[in-house]
């Protein structure tokens, strides 16, 4: 039985659904290269496919893992796809894209009151003026200044 591998350092970086995804589309992109005839290592496939943030993440994760092999790396990005699967979304809709910095404050924050791993469904309508609408769980609360109105 091969040891557990932590993917904490990568998934801490996922704050909402739509980063989840580009990390998905990333690994599927990943296993596609790594079993093509003549494929380079992954670190070369990683410097030329991949944003240098996420490459140096995956990276690190699979040399913890001791992957020099590309059944082995296989292995090591499906269980991370598996373990972005696990978290409970949160969806959040404002009445605008809100920049960087509000979403990481937004993520710690639910998920420092929550105390369970979540991640951020950003949706938004400029019908509800200002506020938010919070959706967790089958729960609805509705604090846009529309239904103060």
């Amino acid at each position: 039985m091969t040891a557990r591998v932590s993917y904490s350092d990568i998934i801490q970086h996922i704050r909402t659904t739509g980063e989840a995804e580009e990390l998905k589309r990333i690994i599927n992109r990943l296993e596609l290269l790594l079993f093509q005839p003549n494929a380079p290592p992954l670190r070369e496939i990683l410097e030329r496919e991949v944003h240098a943030s996420w490459a140096s993440l995956l990276l690190n994760l699979v040399s913890q893992g001791e992957a020099s092999q590309p059944a082995k790396t296989q292995e090591i990005l499906k269980e991370l796809t598996q373990a972005l699967n696990v978290r409970s979304i949160v969806t959040i809709t404002l009445a605008f894209e809100p920049p960087d910095a509000f979403v990481t404050e937004l993520f710690t924050w639910i998920n420092t009151h929550l105390q369970k791993p979540c991640v951020l469904k950003l949706t938004y309508d400029g019908r509800i003026l200002g506020g938010v609408i919070i959706e967790y769980e089958g729960r609805y609360l509705d604090l846009s200044l529309k239904t103060k109105l």
